[in-house]
């Protein structure tokens, strides 16, 4: 393989009256590219932009799968078809005029081994802290939705 793959996919959170999305909107977007994939990094980000000398920014979540050296893949033709659909498809349902999709070609992906655990000794863990289901990680990424479903 001549380098491997990323596939970014920039999603607002917010319509374009500010409105919070629905968290189930947003993961299943999240579950299509797992699905895809086999796996999707998401992280909250700021999109921004200027008008009219004024700096415009709206809270998004950011997608993120890697297409890596050795593990199975639909290949560059069918990814790019799908991220390009699947951007369509969000820009459509969420009312947008645009949204950001990205493939980047890395040189060097690696999975390192590790040793899994189901939880770490309580010296590593801070108790006072919630604990935080699986279901509950999109609402503790989004802005302003600790604890409460959209």
């Amino acid at each position: 393989m001549a380098g491997e793959k990323e596939w970014r996919l920039v999603v607002p959170t917010v319509d374009n009256a500010g409105n919070p999305i629905r968290t189930e909107v947003l993961e299943a977007i999240a579950t299509a590219m797992a699905e895809h994939f086999g796996g999707v990094t998401v992280y909250p980000a700021a999109g921004c932009w200027e008008e009219q000398h004024t700096l415009h920014c709206d809270p998004n979540i950011v997608l993120a799968a890697a297409e890596v050296e050795g593990q199975p893949s639909a290949g560059d033709a069918a990814n790019e078809a799908f991220m390009a659909d699947l951007a369509r498809r969000v820009g459509e349902e969420l009312g947008q005029g645009a949204v950001f999709e990205q493939e980047t070609t890395t040189d060097y992906t690696q999975w390192q081994p590790g040793h899994y655990q189901a939880t770490l000794p309580g010296s590593m863990l801070d108790l006072r802290l919630p604990r935080i289901p699986q279901q509950a990680v999109f609402d503790t990424i989004l802005p302003g939705r600790l604890g409460r479903r959209a």
